[in-house]
């Protein structure tokens, strides 16, 4: 599979230019994403800036991102070659490109632009050597790079893309930006699916069973591929074990809404089939999970006991407690669905097939008001942002597990 660059641009390979898009537009576009495809190859790969791949994409699935991303971080050292082949081709392209662009700005508003002759933009891409290809995984890295870079600055974790930021530095209207930012999203949020269709393919290949993730996924009011996170965590979670991967529960105590501590407890799979705490545990890379935790200021604990007991408790059940809790889906299209999928998907048939995964969400949806993972009741965990990153720290055997505060903007505070 793959994208070609005609592939990686909104606009139809028929675009006529220049009655529907400028020479000079059209050139900034390309330039502007194969720009960004080398940036994404060399922070990735080379320079391996994680927290440069966190994008928001408006719909319920950072989970599955960001252990795409995660895989992705796992097998770096294998295509550093690859990627740096790949940058070296890519970079000629660009400065063709700008140079190109420095012709056209200046011929194409003057007398001498009658001269330019009508093409498509396939054609235009292809007689002048602009064409080029990138793999799924360079493909999703450099989507993904795209969507972190514009977030909305002021709230990094919940909003949605930067129009004006797009606008800007593209020179597009507010209506064009839009389509832009929404082509990224849906491009990434169809791969996100893919990607779980896949692994939990894996998991199910030893099996007879047959997906149950396939029958979930469904278009938002945007038209992005969704799936409901509470099933997409399990099958997450179920790789973690196959896989043999490690987490990291990052958490913000506060006391009054104040931040007293900054915790990150790091979870190995054991044979058990549990995620076990194990403080002195060393991985290149994690799947980390931040949240917040509301301290009683009744009978508050210091650091070293709220450790003591959090790392005892059951971290599959807590993540699955927030992920239940959370709303499934967003937009007003999946309203129906927002809390319940599995009941509503199979009311009208005799034997619901999705019985067990009915009772157990609608089960710890209660038990999640009761036990403390919602952003009203945060007394147990309630998370916030689930991303990739790295852990420098060395755990002692006390589980010292504070971050240091230079290393906040690239763990914890990356979302």
């Amino acid at each position: 599979m793959g994208f070609s660059s005609i592939e990686l641009l909104l606009q139809s390979p028929k675009t006529q230019i220049p009655n529907h898009l400028t020479f000079c537009k059209a050139l900034k576009l390309l330039g502007f994403v194969v720009i960004q495809a080398i940036e994404a190859l060399e922070s990735f790969y080379l320079k391996e800036k994680l927290h440069e791949f966190d994008p928001h994409v408006g719909e319920t699935a950072c989970q599955i991102r960001a252990y795409k991303t995660l895989l992705l971080a796992l097998a770096v050292e294998s295509k550093k070659t690859t990627a740096a082949k790949k940058i070296a081709e890519l970079r000629p392209i660009n400065e063709k490109i700008k140079k190109d662009l420095a012709y056209y700005s200046k011929v194409e508003n003057t007398s001498n632009a009658r001269g330019l002759i009508p093409t498509t933009l396939e054609k235009f891409i292809l007689e002048n050597n602009y064409d080029y290809f990138l793999d799924d995984d360079d493909t999703y890295l450099l989507f993904s790079k795209i969507l972190t870079i514009y977030k909305c600055p002021d709230d990094k974790k919940h909003s949605g893309v930067n129009i004006k930021k797009i606008m800007s530095d593209l020179d597009l209207s507010r209506e064009g930006a839009t389509r832009l930012s929404t082509f990224f999203q849906k491009k990434l949020s169809e791969m996100s699916c893919q990607f779980m269709v896949a692994i939990e393919k894996q998991l199910l290949s030893s099996t007879r069973e047959k997906s149950i993730i396939e029958n979930f996924i469904f278009r938002d009011d945007n038209a992005r591929e969704v799936m409901p996170c509470f099933l997409s965590m399990k099958i997450i979670l179920a790789h973690m074990y196959f896989s043999r991967i490690s987490l990291i529960i990052a958490i913000n105590r506060e006391l009054k809404g104040k931040v007293i501590d900054k915790l990150c407890l790091p979870f190995y799979p054991d044979h058990s089939g549990k995620f076990r705490f194990s403080p002195n545990l060393k991985k290149p890379v994690y799947y980390i999970i931040e949240g917040t935790t509301e301290v009683d200021p009744n009978s508050p604990e210091n650091k070293e006991e709220f450790i003591n007991r959090f790392s005892k408790l059951d971290i599959e059940e807590i993540i699955l407690l927030n992920e239940a809790v959370h709303p499934q889906f967003s937009g007003k299209i999946l309203e129906p669905l927002r809390i319940n999928p599995f009941g509503f998907l199979s009311k009208n048939a005799s034997i619901n097939p999705y019985q067990s995964l009915e009772n157990e969400l609608l089960s710890l949806q209660t038990e999640a008001v009761t036990r403390g993972c919602t952003h009203e009741n945060n007394a147990l965990f309630y998370i916030e942002h689930i991303f990739c990153g790295r852990m420098a720290d060395t755990f002692s055997v006390t589980a010292e597990a504070q971050l240091k505060m230079d290393q906040q903007e690239d763990l914890l505070l990356t979302d």
